[in-house]
This record gives structure tokens, C-alpha cells and sequence, in this order.
């Protein structure tokens, strides 16, 4: 890689945390999370930024085919302050803002429409 390249890390909101039931997916995440941060460090002062995006509930045909039943879709987006599920659109531009921000690097973004904790 090439002085302005950068690489992104797509986690997700159970990156930072955890919850039942969800152990192998909330590992890999964290893992990944772990991966960014060595990457930043192991490329320090080579101009090659690394930035994690970890996209909340998007609107895909995966999300659509693994919770299918509307009430559990409606109960998922009324968990961020926006009431509904992140566009695929979204995710893409906070991955493309990601890899032009040099200033970004070693972050990790959450791009979830202000998920509530619970």
C-alpha cells in the first residue's frame, strides 16, 4: 500500500459491547476492533490511516431475511434516536468519508442513528 492509502474496518454496535446469546459474533467483533488498532500501530508514520465503522441495524436483505417478523424490525429501529433501520447508502458514505480523513485514524465511528443503550 501506497503513502494515502487507508484501510477501514467494518465492526458493528456489539464491537464495544456485548449482550446474551450473540458470544462468537460479539468476540469477532471485538477482535476486530483489537486487529484496527494493532494495524494503526504496526503502519504508524507510514501515511496509511485505519479507521473502524461500526454500522448499527441496516436495512439489508440479510437483516430482512434473519428478522422477518415486523414487529421485531419496528422494536429494532425504535432503539435509535432516528426510529428507524440505517440505509445502506448511509453506511457506504461514512466508509468513503472514512477512507478521505487521515485525521480519522485508529478511530472507530459509530454510524447507528444514536443507538439508546440499555
Amino acid at each position: 500500500m501506497t503513502r494515502g492509502s487507508s484501510i477501514i474496518f467494518v465492526g458493528s454496535t456489539l464491537s464495544e459491547k456485548a449482550v446474551s446469546g450473540a458470544l462468537t459474533y460479539s468476540t469477532s467483533k471485538h477482535a476486530l476492533v483489537g486487529l484496527m488498532r494493532a494495524t494503526t500501530q504496526d503502519l504508524f508514520g507510514s501515511g496509511i490511516h485505519c479507521v473502524m465503522v461500526c454500522p448499527g441495524f441496516t436495512d439489508t436483505p440479510m437483516l430482512r431475511k434473519h428478522l422477518s417478523d415486523p414487529e421485531v424490525l419496528s422494536a429494532i429501529a425504535s432503539n435509535n434516536s432516528f426510529n428507524r433501520l440505517v440505509e445502506p447508502s448511509e453506511i457506504a458514505s461514512v466508509v468513503t468519508d472514512a477512507s478521505l480523513s487521515p485525521v480519522l485514524n485508529g478511530a472507530i465511528i459509530h454510524a447507528n442513528l444514536g443507538q439508546k443503550e440499555t
